[in-house]
């Protein structure tokens, strides 16, 4: 499974969902600013630690449950 990272006015959310291009992302949300992906766990993992500093044990857990 591949999810894709999206940022909109309202915030930053993983979404599940297959999408077939960022501009299907962007008609789907009104507020839509960038998206990223589709990522891998791994590659999702690697991207908050390094962007957000999220402790690896943290990041590690909470994407793994959310795959």
């Amino acid at each position: 499974m591949h999810v894709h990272v999206i940022y909109t006015d309202s915030g930053m959310f993983i979404s599940k969902k297959n999408y077939d291009s960022w501009r299907q992302i962007q008609d789907e949300n009104p507020d839509y600013k960038a998206s990223l992906g589709p990522w891998s766990k791994t590659e999702v993992i690697d991207f908050l630690i390094h962007e957000y500093k999220l402790d690896l044990q943290y990041a590690t857990s909470e994407i793994t449950s959310f795959f």
